[in-house]
Parts: structure tokens; C-alpha cells; sequence
């Protein structure tokens, strides 16, 4: 090699040299080609690589109008008639997308280059590539996910591009090429693609995927990418993420797959835990809708009583690469009714479980079991209550009682009748919570419609009332009973982290809803810093004798 040395690009263990002569050289590995000799065949001496330019092209280029990059096994040259170079091939502009979409039937040219941008990561990254003069800041989303997520539904929709698309060797070198990823935005790019929202991509797309981001990619890019699904996506692309893999769950719990592709169900659960974190995360109203991740098809192809012993078992193990996919483990896969069931089955063992305890204990000798107890562990949970005192025996014999206790079966015995009987626990629940709700147990303050209850501003009742309360509400559920509580859409937000709205203050407060909603919405008036920068206080009747004024703080936390 004689000359001077314009540029020099190393890849993973070849090499590109340009000479100051425009005469293109390439040493080391050629296993796959890359040397660009026409052979697979390495060599330790620069060899001389012929460059055959593009129809169109122009027959004198300078080094000065070259520019060589190397990729894993692969090279690239650029040349350019001027200083301005022209886009990389693959790379998609208005005009190229303007020219596909208004083309009836497609050409060996527009196929070609639909292929071209479809086929590396680096162009589909860079068809999408913010243009920005600001400096980004690190960690920030460059690319427009939006606007992706717009043209492939654009291009899909057209017969011709429909069918020029694969991305199957797409996903097939991001597998190859996991060392090398720094930035994982393709994985932000590709749930976007209808393709991969379909039935017969899942075995060699979405689960080529699932296996590469889960056991592959390397640390620092899932937490790249853990962090923009929480801060970086909007509803509708954050919902196609979901559907992805939800759909590939789908797909192999429909068509029985669940045993042969165990560890691919647990692979794609493992990917929705992650988005279901990041759309839940705290202090933030949900992006899209909880039911967006049930799967339904969990009904009548998994059996719920195997899952929930499952789960009980291997709680107290330590998981290794043989454990089974446990659905139990992603309860925001379920809908109600799997909840529900899953709720009465876990209930249901745990009672047995006491029971049967108790049963081994009186059977067995003294000394039998380590730590023995001197009387055997009741079975279950009784309470014995006078009818006159309802609240106060219930609330005393709840508050002495070891919380594990409530766990086991609940039997209610009535000192005026002394026989056990399941009518006796349904009209305890009933009774119970009758007098609790009532305007004279001063726990709870109506509404002016007297139709729902709410926490006074300040109870005169101890603050152990309200997680007794609490306590009586499970117990109630855990025992199959249904209880009427009639309070506001708020308080059920509030348990499930979810921030309550204006709208669920007007369910509560017609009245002053509707006056804040005006002050908020439909106040126009010019004057609106004069007439509304100022302190608001509500007066509320806690009962008949008590009324106080608190603060439109107050109400709002």
C-alpha cells in the first residue's frame, strides 16, 4: 500500500483503510465477507477492493468526496458531488414517503428501497430522528415515535408495500448484534409496526424479541429503555407496546402452547410487568386503562386452582430456571373474575390449611411438633356477640385478636342464640355495617342526598375505628359475604393509587362541584386574578349539634 492514508475505520476484527488516492483497502477477518474482496477468506496484508459506483454516479470521486464507516461486519461509503452528502440509503424523507403512497402498483426501485429502510435498525432510527438545533439532554427520546407509528399504518395500509415489507432479518441481526447496541430506541420503534401485532409473526418476530431484550440487551440499554416507557410515550404508542406482547401471550395461551412454550409465556410476562410499572408509576394518573393489559384468554386455558397452588408453593422456594409460569405473579394480566377467583381459591387454601393444623395438633402426641402450644391453634376465627352491643363486641374481640386470625374461617355466635350457623354470620355482616353506616355511630357523614358517605373533616370517633373498619370490610369479602357501602367513586380511586377528579368531587357534592368546575372552567370574566386570588372555606355539618369550616385545601387533599 504506497501513498498517504486519508481515513481509517476499524470494525469487529477487520479493517478499512482510504488512501489520500481515492484506492479503498481492507486487512483482517473476511468470514462474512466483509473484506469485500468477493471471497470469505481473512488477510493479514491490506488487500485492494474494487468500488463499483451506483448508476448515476460520478466516474471521479476524491478521497475528499469519500467517507468510509464500519459496522460489526459490515462497511459503508459515502460519496458526494459537493460538500452537502446525501442520505444515507434506507433512509426515509417526506418526498420518498410522498412518492410511495401516491404510487398505485410498486416498481424494482421503490421495492428496493422500502426493503433498504426496513432492513437495519439504523435506518428506521434515523427515518425518525428528531431534527433539533437544541442539544439534547442525556437520556432523552430523539426519535418521533408518533410520527412512525403514523407512516407505517400509512405504508401497511397499501397492497404493494404491505408485501415488499420484512423485518424478519431485522430482528434476526439485532440478535447478532447485542454487544453492540447502545441506544435501544428500535425497540421503542418496532411494537409500532402492525406487522408485529400479527398472529403469524409471533413465533419469528415477537418472540425473537422477547428472548433478545430479556436475556440480551445489555444493562444499561434496558435501563434506557425502562425510563423512557415511564416518561416518553404517549397513550397510543405506549398502548401499542402493550399489545405487542399481549397479543403474543394471546396467541400461545390460544392455541394450547402453554406447556411446550413455558418459558416464552414467562418471557412475555416478564416484558408487560415493566410497562405496567411504568404506567402506574406513582404520582402520575394512569396513561392508558388498567384492562388494557388483561388477557382474556387466561379464562379456560389456565386452570386457576393449579396456579394458585403453584404459587403457594414455590413462595416459599427459591425460583430457578425450571420454574413454571405462574399467572398469580402478574395479577394486572387478570380481569375481575380471574381476581376473583383467585382471591376465593387462595382464601379457600388458607382456611384449610388452618384447619387442618388443627386437626395434626390434637391428633398428634406432645412434643411431636417443635414449639408445640400448649392448647391446639383454633381452627377458626369465632366471635361471640351480644345483639344489643353489636359494634362494641365486635370492635373489642377484633382489636385483641391476633391478626392472623382473621385468616381462618369466621363463625359468629349471638349470646340471645347460642347455635352456629351460617344464617348467624350473613346477618352479623348485614347488622354490622348497618349500624356503622349509620349517622348515629358518628363515624361517617352523608351527603345532602343522603346517599353517600364520606370521612369527617374531624372524627369523633378513635382513629382505630377506621382500620377496624377496614378489617371488618376484608373479612367480609374473605368470607363470601356482600356488603352494601355506599361511598364515592373517590375513596376506590384513592386505594388503587389513582389521583380523584373534579368530577368524582360533583358525585359526592353536586353543588359545590358544580361551583368549582365554574370557577375553573367557565369563568370568564377579565378580572379574574382580582375576583379569585383569594381563600375559600366550606362550611360542612358534621351532625345535627357540630358543623366547622375547613379550608378548600382540606378538600382537595
Amino acid at each position: 500500500m504506497d501513498g498517504l492514508v486519508s481515513q481509517i475505520a476499524c470494525g469487529s476484527h477487520h479493517t478499512l483503510v482510504l488512501a489520500s488516492s481515492g484506492q479503498l483497502w481492507a486487512f483482517g477477518s473476511g468470514v462474512k465477507g466483509q473484506l469485500g474482496t468477493g471471497i470469505t477468506e481473512g488477510s493479514l496484508r491490506p488487500t485492494s477492493v474494487l468500488l463499483k459506483r451506483a448508476p448515476g454516479g460520478t466516474a471521479t470521486v476524491t478521497h475528499n468526496d469519500m467517507k468510509i464507516s464500519v459496522g460489526w461486519n459490515s462497511n459503508f461509503i459515502y460519496t458526494a458531488e459537493s460538500s452537502e452528502r446525501e442520505q444515507p440509503i434506507g433512509r426515509l424523507d417526506k418526498a420518498k414517503l410522498q412518492k410511495w403512497l401516491t404510487m398505485e402498483q410498486g416498481n424494482a426501485e421503490a421495492e428496493r428501497e422500502i426493503s433498504l429502510m426496513f432492513s437495519t435498525s439504523s435506518s428506521l432510527v434515523a427515518s425518525f430522528t428528531k431534527a433539533s438545533e437544541i442539544p439534547q439532554a442525556a437520556g432523552a427520546l430523539t426519535v418521533d415515535l408518533e410520527a412512525a407509528s403514523q407512516v407505517f399504518d400509512q405504508l401497511l395500509n397499501i397492497p404493494w408495500i404491505r408485501k415488499a415489507v420484512n423485518i424478519v432479518p431485522l430482528v434476526e441481526h439485532l440478535c447478532f448484534s447485542a454487544a453492540i447496541i447502545k441506544s435501544p430506541e428500535i425497540f421503542l420503534i418496532l411494537p409500532t409496526i402492525s406487522l408485529l401485532h400479527e398472529d403469524h409473526n409471533v413465533m419469528n418476530m415477537v418472540m425473537t424479541l422477547a428472548v433478545f431484550i430479556n436475556n440480551h440487551l445489555n444493562e444499561t440499554a434496558m435501563k434506557t429503555l425502562k425510563d423512557w416507557w415511564s416518561s416518553s410515550l404517549e397513550p397510543s404508542i405506549m398502548t401499542k407496546h402493550i399489545l405487542m406482547w399481549k397479543n403474543a401471550l394471546s396467541f400461545l395461551l390460544r392455541n394450547g402452547l402453554l406447556v411446550t412454550h413455558n418459558p416464552g409465556v414467562k418471557l412475555l410476562l416478564q416484558l408487560l410487568k415493566p410497562l405496567h410499572k411504568a404506567n402506574k408509576r406513582a404520582g402520575r394518573i394512569q396513561k392508558v386503562p388498567a384492562s388494557t393489559f388483561y388477557v382474556e384468554e387466561i379464562i379456560g386455558n389456565v386452570i386457576p386452582w393449579e396456579d394458585v397452588k403453584l404459587w403457594r408453593i414455590w413462595s416459599t422456594r427459591e425460583d430457578t430456571e425450571e420454574t413454571p409460569v405462574i399467572f398469580c405473579r402478574f395479577p394486572f394480566v387478570l380481569n375481575l373474575i380471574c381476581k376473583m377467583a383467585v382471591f376465593n381459591i387462595h382464601a379457600h387454601f388458607t382456611k384449610e390449611v388452618h384447619k387442618l393444623t388443627h386437626r395434626l395438633t390434637v391428633m398428634c402426641p406432645p412434643g411431636t411438633f417443635t414449639n408445640d402450644p400448649e392448647s391446639p391453634p383454633a381452627p377458626v376465627f369465632q366471635l361471640t356477640l351480644r345483639r344489643p352491643s353489636l359494634i362494641e363486641d365486635t370492635f373489642r374481640q377484633l382489636g385483641a385478636a391476633d391478626h392472623d386470625y382473621f385468616k381462618r374461617e369466621l363463625v359468629v355466635q349471638f349470646v340471645e342464640d347460642m347455635k352456629l350457623s351460617l344464617v348467624n354470620k350473613r346477618d352479623f355482616f348485614l347488622h354490622v355495617f348497618e349500624e356503622l353506616l349509620a349517622a348515629e355511630s358518628e363515624m361517617f357523614m352523608y351527603n345532602d342526598t343522603k346517599t353517600l358517605v364520606w370521612f369527617p373533616a374531624k372524627p369523633r370517633v378513635e382513629e382505630k375505628s377506621y382500620f377496624l373498619f377496614g378489617v371488618l370490610c376484608g373479612m367480609a369479602l374473605y368470607n363470601h359475604n356482600i356488603v352494601h357501602l355506599p361511598f364515592p367513586l373517590a375513596l376506590f380511586k384513592k386505594m388503587v393509587g389513582v389521583k380523584p377528579s373534579l368530577e368524582d368531587l360533583r358525585e359526592f357534592d353536586p353543588v359545590v362541584g358544580g361551583s368549582l368546575r365554574y370557577l375553573l372552567e367557565d369563568y370568564t370574566d377579565d378580572d379574574v386574578e382580582e375576583n379569585l386570588d383569594m381563600t375559600f372555606t366550606i362550611c360542612i355539618v358534621l351532625h345535627s349539634n357540630l358543623s366547622c369550616e375547613i379550608s378548600l385545601d382540606t378538600i382537595c387533599e
